[in-house]
């Protein structure tokens, strides 16, 4: 007994008829989910674990395809060991943030729970004086990853300034996850001085 493939009627579409072609089977997706688990996810495997290029970027799935990231996205060997051969640099690990407040300007880093040490916060920076207190945010990061450690109650010098610290003054305790050191009681100990730097005296 000889079975007939038998096709549904066709709908025309502008004079064509549109039909199902029996050259070209639709395949169950669950075929085609294993299908791609065989064959394509070991072979993006074989890709990621390549000495000789970094992970690829992006990979998409986008209905039957596989986007994967362009080539010029990837990295040769030389550029890893360059990257990491480069020196460690803690801002790369420390934001420091201005923030509108009641008091002018709020200046305040995050991320020095990584190094073990409360962040810092400037509260009342006129905006000339934005940079002067982020560069004073910067060298106070790179000397606690240098082995410094300051204390609330403490003085000290740096930037041209004498300032002390003291508790967080900082509207949500919530803000800092390993607490905050602010610094105040500025004074002005270079012999260079100038306006942005005397406008850290209100701060």
């Amino acid at each position: 007994m000889s079975a007939t493939l038998s096709m549904p009627p066709g709908r025309r579409i502008g004079g064509t008829s549109l039909r199902q072609s029996a050259d070209r089977p639709r395949i169950p997706g669950r075929v085609l989910a294993a299908l791609f688990a065989l064959l394509v996810v070991p072979a993006v495997l074989l890709h990621l674990f390549d000495p000789e290029t970094l992970p690829i970027r992006r990979v998409r799935i986008s209905g039957e395809f596989l986007h994967l990231a362009p080539a010029e996205l990837q990295r040769a060997a030389e550029d890893v060991v360059r990257e990491v051969d480069r020196p460690f640099d803690p801002l790369r690990h420390v934001a420091i943030h201005v923030d509108r407040g009641q008091r002018p300007f709020f200046v305040h880093s995050h991320g020095m729970e990584k190094f073990g040490h409360p962040d810092f916060e400037l509260h009342g920076v006129p905006r000339a004086s934005l940079d002067v207190a982020r560069r004073l945010v910067r060298h106070l990061v790179a000397a606690v990853v240098s082995g410094g450690h300051f204390s609330e109650g403490e003085t000290t010098q740096l930037c041209g300034f004498s300032f002390s610290f003291s508790p967080s003054e900082a509207e949500d305790p919530a803000h800092f996850s390993h607490g905050s050191l602010r610094l105040g009681e500025f004074k002005l100990i270079s012999d260079a001085v100038t306006p942005e730097m005397e406008g850290m005296l209100v701060a």
